[in-house]
C-alpha cells in the first residue's frame, strides 16, 4: 500500500468512527469572560455578596465534558471540572446548600438533562427541568449555556449561567492527522 492511500485510509477509519457514533463525548473549555450569577431569596440576603447581598455575580471557567447522543437529541454535561471567582469570602464559608461554590455548581449542571428544543442552523437544546436553561451546540465545535431561572419575585432564588466553550482537540484526531501528513510528505521525497 503505498503512503497516499495509507493515509487516506487512516483520515477516513476516523472519520467514520466518530461518524458513527450515537453517543459521542468531547472535551470543552470555557472561555474567557464567563458568567454565574446566584440571587438567594429576597427575604434572606447573603451578606457580604458582590454587587449586593441578593444578588452575588461570579467568573465561571473550567473543562467538562460533552455528551450528545444523537439517537435520543439529548446531552448532559459529564466530569466537570469548573472553578469561580469573585466572592471569594463566601465561597469560602459558604451558607448551607447554597450554590455559590465551584462544587455545587458542578453539581446542579451535571444533573441536568438537555433534550431536543427546535433545529435551525444550530443545535438547540433546553433542560428538561429547567425550561430557561439553554444549550446551543453549533456543530462546528462551540457550544453556549445561557439562561436559568429567577425565582426571587415568588421568595425563591435564582440560577443564571451565560457562557461559551471550545472543543479540545481529541489526542487520537491529532495522531491520526500527523501520520497522515508524515506519509504524505515522505511519499513526495
Amino acid at each position: 500500500m503505498n503512503a497516499t492511500r495509507f493515509a487516506i485510509a487512516l483520515l477516513l477509519l476516523n472519520l467514520v468512527t466518530t461518524a458513527t457514533a450515537a453517543v459521542m463525548q468531547t472535551t470543552y473549555q470555557i472561555e474567557p469572560g464567563g458568567q454565574y450569577e446566584y440571587k438567594p431569596s429576597p427575604w434572606v440576603g447573603i451578606p457580604g455578596g458582590v454587587p449586593s447581598q441578593y444578588e452575588l455575580d461570579f467568573g465561571i471557567g473550567g473543562t467538562f465534558v460533552y455528551e450528545l447522543d444523537t439517537t435520543a437529541e439529548t446531552a448532559r454535561l459529564l466530569n466537570l471540572n469548573l472553578f469561580l471567582t469573585g466572592n471569594e469570602a463566601i465561597q469560602a464559608a459558604p451558607p448551607d446548600f447554597t450554590p455559590v461554590t465551584a462544587d455545587r455548581v458542578e453539581t446542579y449542571l451535571a444533573n441536568q438533562l438537555f433534550v431536543e428544543d427546535f433545529i435551525g442552523g444550530l443545535f438547540h437544546l433546553k433542560s428538561s427541568t429547567v425550561p430557561g436553561l439553554k444549550l446551543t451546540d453549533s456543530l462546528t465545535g462551540n457550544i453556549t449555556i445561557a439562561g436559568g431561572f429567577d425565582m426571587t419575585p415568588v421568595d425563591g432564588h435564582g440560577m443564571r449561567f451565560q457562557f461559551s466553550a471550545v472543543a479540545i482537540p481529541e489526542p487520537t484526531g491529532i495522531v491520526l492527522f500527523a501520520a497522515a501528513a508524515f506519509c504524505i510528505v515522505r511519499r513526495r521525497r
